[in-house]
């Protein structure tokens, strides 16, 4: 992903989301993302979430190239071969309160 940060003679610009000579976003911040998306989120809920959690704003772009970074590994997840048997153990149980000798 590139980064265009201004311009600045003065020394004064932060970057808030990535740090100066920085290519890539705060590990962290990167999982929250990924894991608002795996919810089913849109980008906008996205963008609101992490500007409620981290008070700073993203794009779509931003969320998109995140996202983006899993798209081969979750193709490559869905098309896997599948076992031809999985084993499957079910339990089931009922409790009853019963009366036993005025107890």
């Amino acid at each position: 992903m590139e980064i265009a940060t201004p311009r600045d003679r003065s020394g004064t610009f932060d970057p808030e989301l990535v740090g100066k000579r920085e290519r890539v976003l705060n590990d962290e911040l990167d999982r929250k993302i990924l894991g608002l998306y795996g919810l089913g989120l849109s980008y906008a809920d996205i963008s609101t979430h992490i500007r409620e959690i981290y008070g700073v704003e993203t794009n779509d772009a931003v969320i998109n190239a995140v996202t983006n970074t899993v798209i081969e590994d979750l193709r490559a997840w869905q098309t896997r071969a599948l076992e031809p048997v999985y084993p499957i153990v079910w339990m089931d149980a009922a409790f009853f309160k019963i009366k036993h000798q005025e107890r």
